[in-house]
């Protein structure tokens, strides 16, 4: 049987305490959304091409390229950026430039060959496809459009807890 006493240990498994502090707490969040858009564009670019635009399977996956070799070739200059400007103004640059391209995925993912998505965003999709099952790739289509309007809302969640995260975090050390 569960008994309340065992949620409460001498030397926890991990320390909650350290969410106390607002902007731990913030950058966690962001964290969290930026995996979530993540893995939500690496599912819905090759669901999208394929489902929508008829591609193959290999030119689909291929779509994810582009985003993984930028990456790669970045992380060290953004490393440099971050040792050089602080973590501020490279973060807020890079939140910004989420913002702009999931909405240029909102507004244009009708005529685009990519979307976005993981496990919440396709359902949004497998539901717009349940509703319209004769129509699979307008269904796509428009499970797509709502799913990338999610994204984009949540990158402004992420963005306003990492100007949060920073605006604490000087609030704490001006004081």
């Amino acid at each position: 049987m569960f008994c309340r006493r065992s949620m409460r240990a001498d030397a926890p498994l991990i320390d909650l305490s350290v969410f106390t502090y607002r902007p731990f707490t913030f950058s966690v969040l962001v964290i969290v959304l930026i995996q979530f858009v993540c893995l939500g564009l690496g599912f819905l670019i090759p669901n999208y091409a394929q489902l929508v635009n008829s591609q193959d399977a290999f030119l689909a996956g291929s779509l994810l390229l582009p985003g993984c070799l930028a990456g790669a070739v970045l992380s060290p200059v953004s490393g440099r950026l971050l040792d050089r400007f602080g973590a501020e103004k490279p973060i807020l640059s890079g939140n910004l430039c989420v913002i702009v391209s999931l909405c240029c995925f909102s507004i244009f993912a009708g005529s685009l060959t990519a979307a976005v998505g993981t496990a919440v965003v396709s359902t949004i999709v497998a539901s717009a496809q349940t509703a319209m099952p004769d129509q699979l790739a307008e269904a796509t289509r428009q499970g797509s459009t709502h799913a990338f309007w999610l994204l984009f809302a949540l990158s402004i969640v992420m963005i306003l807890c990492s100007a949060g995260a920073f605006l604490t975090a000087r609030r704490q050390s001006a004081s």
